[in-house]
């Protein structure tokens, strides 16, 4: 039977998109290889893109608006465009098991 799981930051992302699971048979796997690293690569995007939005928030306002507010300004206005590219992009040039993962090929398909 196939089943279906939600990538985390795209959930948090609001993107309704699912992950597909691949086919089940002997040679692929139902879960992601590398998922601690793309969990943690895709924290640190966000973060650096957090980072990147409140200094832009920052010159704007003429003064810092803090943590919270570009934080919560990220998530409302990029992070669901964000999430589904990063993805895509790890996927496809980063992971090292992209060559022979039924998931990630998976993933850009639907993407």
């Amino acid at each position: 039977m196939k089943t279906n799981r939600t990538d985390p930051i795209l959930q948090d992302a609001g993107v309704s998109q699912v992950v597909p699971s691949p086919p089940t048979d002997s040679s692929a796997s139902a879960s992601c290889a590398s998922f601690a690293v793309l969990m943690g690569w895709q924290a640190e995007r966000m973060q650096a893109a957090i980072d990147e939005d409140k200094w832009l928030l920052s010159e704007r306002a003429g003064t810092d608006v803090g943590s919270v507010v570009a934080e919560q300004d990220f998530m409302k206005r990029f992070l669901k465009g964000c999430a589904v590219d990063w993805r895509r992009e790890f996927c496809g040039a980063i992971c090292s098991h992209r060559n022979e993962c039924a998931l990630g090929k998976a993933m850009l398909a639907a993407v």
